[in-house]
């Protein structure tokens, strides 16, 4: 047996970029079979009950919570202490326990619950995702209190997230995924940060987007209450995918900015 821990311990070793889940008993029977799915694949699992002992190897740069996290002291001095880069949350994030954030070696941070303190936030944090299956709640985030270290912030939540500050975006994004509508509905001149390249906003953005001319890809969700006039789409757009989740839209030429290269309609789009 220890010879076999050793060999498995070694190719863990040679390995990099490892993915490392914590669990629980209740999950017993399905840590012992890998998913084919390349987002839930993971190398090595151990019961959180066991994680105090456990050495996390250095070949390790990805963490992943079956269910929610307790944040104490020694979690947290554990992860400063790996080569850790990425923690995935699947629940709840409980702090009642430390006064102390996330270390900064965290760079991202995957999880179906935000963190309910700006403080708990890696001082220099590039990527946040919020995924949430449960869209009968909403999420409040603040945007003014996201770390402005962030390069990435997306969210998969559709309607049920609470109205944001146009103008309080980390300033050096660029990667937005956000389908939320605004806190000043008639502020249609504030820009969204100029580094933006990637972007997914509902139509309702549009107008504040007009001078972001470093957009490369824009993914656009229809609003029932929205309907898309000749040149509401940036003209400097080249890559263009339209969404809608609602009741049929018609769209037609006229609406497509005469530089794009890639078009992709998604649902209930007709042309």
């Amino acid at each position: 047996m220890n010879s076999y821990k050793e060999q498995f311990q070694r190719s863990l070793d040679a390995k990099q970029d490892c993915t490392l889940r914590i669990t629980y008993p209740i999950y017993a029977i399905s840590n012992l079979y890998q998913t084919t799915k390349p987002s839930d694949m993971w190398d090595d699992f151990i019961l959180i009950d066991n994680f105090q002992l456990y050495d996390i190897p250095p070949s390790f740069s990805r963490i992943k919570f079956v269910e929610g996290i307790e944040l104490e002291d020694w979690l947290i001095e554990k992860l400063a202490k790996s080569n850790l880069r990425s923690i995935h949350i699947n629940s709840w994030v409980g702090h009642s326990r430390t006064e102390m954030g996330l270390p900064s070696n965290i760079k991202e941070i995957i999880s179906s619950c935000h963190l309910p303190k700006p403080s708990l936030f890696p001082l220099e944090l590039e990527r946040y995702e919020l995924i949430s299956w449960y869209t009968k709640f909403s999420i409040s985030v603040v945007t003014s209190e996201l770390p402005r270290t962030l390069r990435v912030f997306k969210t998969s939540l559709l309607r049920h997230f609470n109205a944001v500050d146009i103008g309080s975006f980390p300033p050096n994004l660029e990667e937005l995924h956000l389908f939320a509508e605004k806190d000043q509905p008639s502020d249609d001149t504030t820009q969204l940060p100029s580094t933006l390249k990637h972007l997914s906003i509902s139509t309702s953005w549009l107008k504040n987007i007009c001078d972001l001319k470093s957009i490369e890809t824009l993914k656009l969700i229809y609003r029932n209450d929205v309907s898309l006039r000749q040149d509401d789409i940036p003209s400097y757009i080249t890559h263009l995918t339209l969404c809608n989740h609602g009741m049929e839209k018609s769209f037609t030429k006229e609406l497509i900015p005469k530089n794009i290269k890639y078009l992709k309609l998604e649902y209930n789009i007709l042309f």
